[in-house]
């Protein structure tokens, strides 16, 4: 009978060959898992996001050949406002890119102004689109309504008001 050996690892080294990190001069962060119809929506706040020489920008493009519209997958950094300093990626897809475009717009703002801004995101069923997983049979991902889902967002205002200062000197977010 062979008995189990234990060893533990204490230098970097070891640790970054067991998790082999695929994305290099970036960070790595968690997906927000999107609101689903009925839940009362999430309400995020958009980021900046850090390019491969430490610029700032609003949105990631990531190539890879596994994804839709031609091998390219558009990403924002968010945090949710009830979890805050925990970044995560939204993944933009038609509706919610439609529907971030359209809050800009109705706002008068351009979308290099939302790192800082909240909305809140909410989720429906779209009767005239059949669910692109399951091509409207019914699945998990659907809820087995065999529709989409798509997302509206809207501007917290109330959450990005000025308040005034301790001796009203100026503005504070």
């Amino acid at each position: 009978m062979v008995e189990s050996q234990k060893t533990v690892i204490t230098n970097d080294a070891d640790l970054e060959a067991i998790f082999k990190p695929e994305i290099t001069g970036g960070t790595i962060s968690d997906k927000l898992v999107m609101p689903r119809p009925g839940d009362g929506g999430k309400t995020i706040r958009f980021l900046y996001t850090k390019g491969p020489n430490q610029e700032l920008g609003v949105v990631n493009v990531v190539t890879n050949d596994k994804f839709k519209n031609g091998g390219k997958g558009f990403f924002m950094n968010v945090e949710e406002i009830d979890q805050p300093g925990i970044e995560l990626q939204m993944g933009l897809g038609e509706s919610l890119l439609n529907s971030i475009k359209r809050m800009c717009n109705s706002n008068g703002w351009k979308i290099s102004d939302l790192p800082g801004k909240t909305a809140m995101i909410t989720a429906n069923y779209y009767d005239k689109i059949k669910c692109s997983k399951c091509n409207g049979a019914g699945c998990i991902a659907c809820e087995k309504t065999g529709k989409s889902t798509v997302f509206n967002v809207q501007a917290r205002l109330d959450l990005m008001q000025p308040t005034a200062g301790a001796k009203k000197t100026g503005n504070e977010f």
